[in-house]
């Protein structure tokens, strides 16, 4: 359990993530201050964030989409105008419990595995329901991505903790994850 916690937790903390928002943020301090500190606060709110759910089993959806939105100024940032990202929210659900860093993982999987550009933007569609949270997005793979679905299997591991299974969808236009809600803690599982 202590293993598959720690990778869980390298898994989170993607260093390239890291390396392209400290360049990102070199090149806005020559450009715009106001800008470059607005940045740095979302970049240190998405660190804190991480690191201070790592212990933690489950999160609200509330927390989760607050940090998403961190995450998501700091890609607008980088992609500017391509990348569109919708979230459909009608607020009901924010009590309801995800995995830690689950809606992050899967735009951040999109970003890597799919073109971007102004003329053909990827665009994300973040759904909250009444049974979970739906992350959808167009599918413009890019010719090479190393990756060996890690992040997915990682993802589908956590949630069947709970005994919910995380359904995955693609065709040729779309690739659409849906998450389930959460009700019980990992730790109360652990002792039954």
């Amino acid at each position: 359990k202590a293993l598959y916690q720690f990778e869980v937790l390298k898994n989170q903390i993607n260093p390239h993530f890291l390396f392209n928002s400290l360049n990102v943020l070199a090149s806005l301090a020559y450009q715009d201050t106001e800008k470059t500190n607005r940045f740095a606060k979302k970049l240190s709110t998405v660190y804190r964030y991480l690191l201070t759910t790592h212990g933690r089993a489950t999160v609200t959806v509330q927390e989760e989409l607050s940090f998403v939105e961190s995450y998501l100024y700091l890609e607008h940032i980088r992609f500017g105008d391509a990348l569109h990202v919708e979230i459909e929210d009608d607020l009901r659900n924010h009590h309801c419990l995800v995995i830690p860093a689950s809606i992050q993982m899967l735009v951040e999987n999109a970003l890597k595995h799919n073109i971007s550009t102004k003329k053909s933007p990827l665009i994300v569609h973040i759904s909250i329901g009444n049974e979970g949270i739906t992350v959808r997005n167009n599918l413009q793979l890019r010719n090479y991505v190393a990756s060996n679905g890690a992040g997915l299997k990682n993802l589908q591991r956590q949630y069947a903790l709970y005994g919910t299974l995380v359904e995955i969808l693609k065709d040729e236009k779309e690739f659409v994850v849906k998450l389930p809600f959460v009700y019980e803690d990992v730790n109360r599982l652990s002792t039954i």
